[in-house]
């Protein structure tokens, strides 16, 4: 899986220089709002119901929970396609978008889009299906790059931008479509009520779906800040830092958080402790993630400058903050994958809440009283880094026990 997210990764540095110098700061600012507002929507879509999906002793339970997340994430974006047929225009001038507003009509495709691509994901990492993460992961940068730089070679414009994210999510879902239809839909209609799937895993929605779209909604928040109060180009350097950061992530740390979700659950089956798992997984990450967090930390100006062109320098200070964060978000993916596991949903809510004021403080500080973009996710990031250091420790403590009576409850 790491090394298909590698292939993933060396396409999209090969054509981020290019796509830097085609596109603006303010055409990747409006691309950077668009995807705070999916990113913030998204998680809630299926109210966390795709990421029960690895945990049914049966694949005829874990089919019904599949089918229960994406009738759910369906019906949430029509019901944010209505809310937006009505109110695009003042949602635009809202968030001060830079595009035309009837491109925020995108959003709810974007939001179903992104809710199957995650159901799917975790339906393949049930069947152990890792090869075909790793080669649709390849081809899915291929498309998406291919269709930015085409788009951008004709219209360089933030919308085109968002067009051709929309239309490269579209076909991940299309590559993904022909490994998953048979396991899914193919054998015989599931016995098991979507009633009862609900209820046994109403953990899900009722706890782990608001800390989701809590935490989704803090990582999109510097995004919309921005734009409000200091326009597209901000957002757009923003935007681009956080991208480079969030590569490490994409290329080991997502794939080293979904192999590991797989041996913890199965070490709950078999009533293994998880904690020798948890800690060796976040010390490695740790170790990995010094060397390229590290680099940015120290060059990231001089690197912005060389890699992606003069206009972007100022995305490398974005970027030296960002690492802070980046880094403890590179390291506690095991904690957070661990915390379904064992039961922590209603606890893990608890902390965001206690947690989210305190980094929403710390980015309005930066940004009205400090009155800069910079200081803004300088605060931000520092306040990330820190919740996400008390909440490994956090886990760390309750990992203690076998998760084999936590699993049993968590299937009813």
């Amino acid at each position: 899986m790491a090394g298909g997210s590698a292939a993933a990764q060396v396409i999209n540095v090969v054509a981020s220089p290019v796509l830097t110098r085609i596109y603006g700061p303010e055409a990747f600012g409006v691309l950077g709002v668009f995807v705070a507002v999916c990113a913030a929507l998204v998680p809630f879509a299926a109210l966390a119901y795709e990421q029960a999906i690895v945990l049914p002793r049966t694949d005829d339970e874990a089919r019904a929970v599949v089918r229960l997340a994406m009738s759910i994430a369906l019906g949430f974006s029509l019901l944010v396609l209505v809310v937006l047929l009505v109110s695009h225009g003042a949602v635009a001038e809202l968030l001060n978008f830079g595009a035309p507003s009837w491109f925020l009509l995108l959003i709810p495709l974007a939001i179903l889009v992104n809710s199957v691509q995650a159901i799917f994901m975790q339906w393949m990492v049930r069947m152990k299906q890792f090869k075909v993460i790793s080669a649709t992961s390849t081809g899915y940068a291929a498309v998406l790059n291919f269709l930015r730089l085409g788009l951008g070679l004709l219209v360089p414009t933030g919308s085109a931008l968002v067009v051709g994210n929309t239309a490269g999510d579209i076909s991940y879902v299309g590559m993904v479509l022909p490994y998953v239809r048979r396991g899914i839909w193919g054998g015989a209609e599931s016995t098991i009520p979507a009633k009862k799937v609900a209820r046994d895993y109403r953990d899900f929605p009722l706890f782990r779906a608001p800390e989701v779209l809590l935490n989704a909604v803090l990582s999109s928040l510097p995004a919309i800040i921005l734009s409000v109060l200091f326009g597209p180009v901000t957002v757009g350097l923003y935007t681009l830092s956080l991208k480079v950061l969030q590569m490490p992530n994409n290329v080991i740390s997502g794939s080293v958080g979904n192999a590991f979700l797989h041996r913890a659950a199965k070490a709950g089956h078999e009533g293994e402790p998880v904690r020798p798992l948890l800690l060796k997984t976040t010390f490695a990450l740790g170790l990995i993630g010094l060397v390229p967090f590290g680099l940015v930390a120290i060059f990231g100006p001089w690197l912005f400058r060389v890699v992606f062109g003069p206009e972007w320098v100022a995305a490398g200070q974005y970027a030296r903050w960002l690492t802070l964060w980046g880094f403890m978000y590179f390291v506690n993916t095991p904690a957070v994958q661990t915390i379904p596991l064992l039961g922590l949903q209603k606890e893990f809510l608890v902390f965001g809440l206690i947690a989210s004021p305190i980094r929403v403080a710390a980015l309005l500080f930066g940004a009205l009283v400090l009155a800069s973009g910079v200081a803004a996710v300088a605060c931000f990031s520092v306040a990330g880094a820190f919740a996400n250091i008390v909440l490994i420790a956090w886990v760390v403590h309750k990992s203690k026990t076998s998760l084999r009576d936590t699993l049993r409850t968590e299937v009813g």
